[in-house]
């Protein structure tokens, strides 16, 4: 027998061995096949597209609208939209223009919608005391929408009513955007996507000329004293100060303290 030959009766049983996992493995082939194509169309049936997303997002800020009312200050506004597009310029595009507003609310809050939108509540900007600190929270919200993180929670939202049949029906459906719009506006996003957003925003507001110690400051006059009820909300929404501090602690070693604009002044005359 020649070297690295197989003998006749191993190399005919090998054959027979492959020849009947073959025949095995030939469903499950079919099975696996049939599950990528599976895959490939849910895929395609849950990309929400440009226009579904700016759907989605008007839906969401009509909503908080509804529930709060905007505040009839158009000085306030213009104020906080200016911060907000002087932020925006440096972050990353999307597809339509930025908008800003103000909710009519004493709750303290801030809040995200695909396409674009990012509200402040009234409430939110009673606790602050400087630009750099309004900085920092628009930043993190103008995180959460170019990250997409509304839209992401939207797909998986779709996903699991999918695979789990409940969204054969367009009343069904409904009521999973229904359910994510009042997730958005009451559940806030993720832990993960809580934090990204806060790394990401140093970063939008230091390349924008802000202080980036105001987001580390807002964030302790916003969290406040747990028993307050205007910051239930806001506790409810978010992770804890401590675990968003020791984050944010380490991302600004080496970061100058001086570094960047505060604006206390301008701020207190524009917001109070």
């Amino acid at each position: 027998m020649r070297r690295g030959a197989l003998p006749a009766f191993l190399s005919a049983s090998l054959f027979a061995l492959l020849a009947a996992r073959g025949q095995a493995a030939k469903p499950e082939w079919d099975k696996i096949k049939k599950g990528v194509e599976a895959a490939r169309d849910l895929r395609d049936e849950l990309h929400l597209g440009a226009e579904n997303e700016k759907a989605l997002g008007r839906e969401v800020a009509a909503y908080l609208i509804a529930r709060h009312g905007l505040v009839q200050d158009e000085e306030l506004t213009r104020y906080v939209s200016l911060v907000g597009r002087t932020l925006a310029r440096k972050a990353k595009p999307i597809e339509v223009p930025y908008a800003f507003g103000v909710l009519d609310t004493d709750a303290v809050n801030a809040y995200a919608t695909p396409g674009g939108h990012v509200l402040v509540t009234k409430g939110l900007l009673a606790k602050l005391n400087n630009e750099a600190q309004l900085a920092g929270v628009l930043a993190h919200e103008l995180v959460h929408v170019y990250d997409k993180h509304a839209v992401k929670g939207f797909v998986k939202a779709k996903a699991l009513g999918a695979l789990g049949g409940k969204i054969a029906e367009k009343s069904e459906f409904k009521s999973v955007v229904k359910d994510l719009i009042e997730g958005i506006a009451d559940k806030g996003f993720p832990r993960a996507d809580e934090f990204k957003a806060d790394k990401e925003a140093i970063l939008l507001m230091r390349s924008a000329g802000y202080n980036a110690y105001g987001l580390s400051a807002a964030l302790e006059r916003l969290y406040g004293k747990k028993q307050e009820k205007l910051t239930a909300s806001f506790h409810s929404r978010h992770p804890t100060l401590k675990s968003r501090l020791d984050r944010l602690t380490k991302q600004l070693q080496g970061v100058p303290p001086k570094e960047g604009e505060i604006l206390g002044s301008r701020f207190r005359g524009h917001a109070r």
